[in-house]
């Protein structure tokens, strides 16, 4: 059976792999590694390395040696979206999930911090059954699991990163995804355009949410891989908790829309709140740098800055 030697401080010239490069939180990640120095950040793209894939996988965890594996991967959909494609949704994630994790223990990474959404760490609400359970929850409890798995028989430093609501650039905006903070800049912002006296947006005015910026996620992603004291979950703590009703007036005011924000009780967002933070980050001294107003208003300019370059 191998054995996994403990991980040495993360250094500048270790090899990180950041799985999902491209996406929201990838790019944040990979930006904020560089800003501090690493020269060996691993990234390939769908067409360079399917995740989905065992041999390839295999094949480039060999070539590669990755010390520290972030699995950011995955399908990123919303619940619209899921509701259309679900048997694409569970397989994905947990092909994804079992070809990486497996191959970073086998290839004799150091560590995996694997991210999951916030209401995997939440009790079955009465209103929430486990047969209305997102798809893509339940593929992040496996994901979850098969860490703390493997950590418990062949002592891998695999953990999982549980975050609250993350938004920021190069998120997808789009009208698919009316059920995200992305989706509410889209609605908002085409209704200015367009004029429309009113909008709809998901969820419940009083419903409250937990938001933390991806650039903020990242430094605490950097922060979480330099940990060798690292259990099996960590929650990540939001930097601001907010109403959808004063979420839905914020994003109005600067996107400058004055028109009447109206809700759709019967679609609802993912509200759930996170337990408090762990030692881990606290301890360590990290805390997010970027306030909501200042966040919302840089993923707003960002979104209007790259029109011809949106992920949709």
């Amino acid at each position: 059976m191998m054995t996994i030697e403990d991980p040495s401080r993360l250094a500048w010239q270790s090899r990180i792999f950041v799985a999902g490069h491209s996406g929201l939180i990838g790019t944040a990640l990979v930006k904020a590694l560089i800003a501090r120095g690493h020269t060996s950040v691993i990234t390939a793209d769908r067409a360079a390395v399917d995740l989905t894939n065992q041999h390839v996988v295999e094949q480039f965890f060999e070539r590669t040696q990755p010390e520290y594996v972030v699995l950011a991967a995955g399908r990123c959909v919303s619940a619209c979206e899921e509701a259309r494609i679900p048997a694409y949704v569970l397989r994905d994630h947990l092909t994804i999930q079992a070809n990486v994790i497996d191959s970073a223990y086998s290839f004799g990474a150091r560590k995996l911090i694997m991210l999951a959404t916030h209401s995997i760490a939440q009790p079955a609400a009465a209103d929430r059954v486990a047969e209305e359970a997102r798809l893509l929850d339940v593929a992040k409890a496996a994901g979850l699991r098969m860490c703390a798995a493997y950590r418990q028989q062949f002592g891998f430093k695999a953990a999982t990163a549980v975050l609250p609501t993350i938004y920021g650039p190069h998120d997808r905006f789009s009208a698919s995804r009316p059920d995200s903070i992305a989706g509410y800049m889209y609605a908002l912002s085409t209704a200015q355009l367009r004029g429309d006296t009113s909008v709809y947006l998901y969820g419940r005015p009083e419903d409250t949410i937990d938001l933390l910026h991806a650039d903020d996620l990242a430094n605490a992603l950097v922060w979480l891989l330099e940990d060798d004291t690292l259990g099996t979950v960590v929650f990540v703590p939001p930097a601001a908790t907010i109403t959808l009703a004063e979420l839905g007036k914020k994003l109005a005011e600067i996107i400058g829309y004055e028109g009447e924000i109206r809700f759709d009780d019967d679609h609802r967002l993912t509200v759930a709140m996170l337990p408090e933070c762990g030692p881990h980050l606290g301890v360590r001294g990290w805390r997010p740098l970027i306030g909501l107003n200042q966040g919302l208003a840089e993923t707003y300019a960002w979104f209007v800055a790259n029109q011809q370059n949106l992920r949709l």
